[in-house]
């Protein structure tokens, strides 16, 4: 199939795009897919309107506030698509300067929040439970060790009211982006010196296991470590396993009693 009109997010952003389409009055789907290919959406353009908008489970404004985020990408017009239902109806460039007020309300709450990709935490060890309204229960129940800034947001469904309550539980000491003292993300491993080991040792047999093995500090906890490779849970505690297994890792005698009963889930 050829399209009217096709590229890449990284040469001209979504906001030049719409542009383009509605001063030339186009009637169809933009179609919308991340750099790699996971994820899709679509914005169904009548004319000057922007007439819907579908990021997953978000639609309308909710939806086209989110795509407005999209730095990398490619996109493609089908002229002469229309949507199956209409959640948006007014002018573009309306939609848009309401759309751009809230990302800069939504930047500025972020000044004062981690960084969106971080892992938060519910504060277990809490001597006084302040007050919270239902929609902070609402937010605190989405918090749990697993999900990011980002996550949240989308689960809530209203990105800047999510941020302006965490920011609010944040505030009341009732979530953390470091995991408890007691989660074995907190375990810190350092690296066993050749005079400890008896033997030969095998160097680890994937590139990803030596990165890991580069960044053991004896410092940094799991969650840190984690984080600054940008490992899912599950990369991180095969490469652990591995390392501690080859002996070129240790912990303090708590951490390894607490490693060792977790080694059986890996």
């Amino acid at each position: 199939m050829s399209y009217e009109l096709s590229g890449t997010l990284d040469a001209f952003s979504i906001l030049d795009v719409i542009q383009l389409l509605t001063v030339t009055q186009k009637v169809g789907e933009l179609r919308l897919e991340s750099k790699d290919g996971h994820e899709t959406a679509s914005l169904y353009l009548d004319k000057e309107n922007l007439i819907h908008a579908v990021y997953g489970e978000l639609e309308g404004t909710q939806a086209f506030e989110t795509l407005l985020g999209w730095k990398e990408g490619s996109f493609e017009f089908i002229p002469g698509r229309h949507p199956e239902k209409t959640t948006m109806d007014k002018a573009a460039f309306v939609t848009l300067l309401q759309a751009f007020a809230r990302l800069d309300e939504m930047q500025k709450i972020q000044q004062d929040l981690p960084p969106e990709d971080i892992n938060l935490y519910i504060v277990a060890d809490i001597k006084t439970v302040p007050a919270i309204t239902a929609k902070e229960w609402k937010v605190l129940a989405l918090v749990n060790g697993k999900r990011t800034i980002t996550r949240i947001c989308r689960k809530f469904g209203d990105e800047l009211t999510a941020k302006n309550l965490l920011l609010k539980l944040f505030k009341k000491k009732l979530i953390s982006p470091d995991p408890p003292e007691s989660d074995w993300r907190r375990l810190v491993p350092s690296l066993k010196p050749v005079a400890e080991e008896e033997g030969e040792r095998f160097r680890p047999p994937r590139v990803r296991t030596n990165l890991l093995f580069k960044a053991i500090d004896g410092k940094s906890h799991f969650e840190d470590i984690r984080r600054k490779l940008d490992l899912s849970e599950n990369d991180l505690l095969e490469d652990i396993k591995l390392l501690y297994e080859l002996q070129w890792i240790k912990f303090n005698e708590t951490d390894e009693e607490k490693f060792k009963n977790l080694l059986p889930d890996i």
